[in-house]
């Protein structure tokens, strides 16, 4: 998880400046190296972004739409705490640099998470919640018939868990 959005990271950082110097879009720019200050800065925000915001909780996600949606925001956020970052410490960076890292991340950390949730749910574990029913009674028996008859690949009984009714001692008999 971390590590691929770390060499996402670089990579994004490095396709883009050899971009920024490319492309004939934006002014001219001498052969400087940006790469280094943007790398550092990025690393430090984004990784602590995505974790502040439970990218890399395995039990947060339930559907391909809540990852991108929740990658997307991350993107954002810790994008304009980058740029809010480059402006108080180095304002030398090409905003079209930044517009390339933006892209460029988000592309290929999308890619890569979309493909180990394609995997993932080609593999049957993803999307499947394990349930245990705990009691008994009419209630009980009523929430088993419904996850049997559910639709497959949602919900799996693992097990239930029937309480027993163990014969109270007199009153007399328990000790103080």
């Amino acid at each position: 998880g971390i590590g691929l959005d770390i060499v996402c990271l670089a990579m994004a950082v490095l396709v883009s400046s050899w971009l920024r110097l490319t492309l004939p879009f934006g002014r001219y720019l001498p052969d400087v190296t940006q790469e280094l200050p943007l790398l550092v800065e990025a690393l430090c925000i984004y990784p602590l972004v995505f974790l502040l915001l439970s990218l890399y909780d395995p039990d947060r996600i339930f559907a391909e739409g809540d990852e991108i949606f929740a990658l997307l925001a991350a993107c954002a956020f810790a994008g304009l705490a980058l740029a809010g970052l480059i402006y108080f410490s180095i304002r030398e960076i090409s905003r079209l640099l930044l517009v390339y890292f933006y892209i460029l991340h988000f592309t290929l950390v999308a890619g890569w998470r979309f493909l180990w949730f394609e995997y993932r749910k080609h593999k049957g574990s993803i999307g499947l919640r394990r349930v245990v029913i705990i009691g008994s009674g009419n209630l009980a028996g009523q929430i088993i018939e419904n996850l049997l008859a559910s639709p497959p690949g949602q919900l799996e009984l693992v097990g239930t868990l029937i309480e027993q009714e163990a014969p109270v001692p007199p009153i007399t008999e328990l000790p103080c």
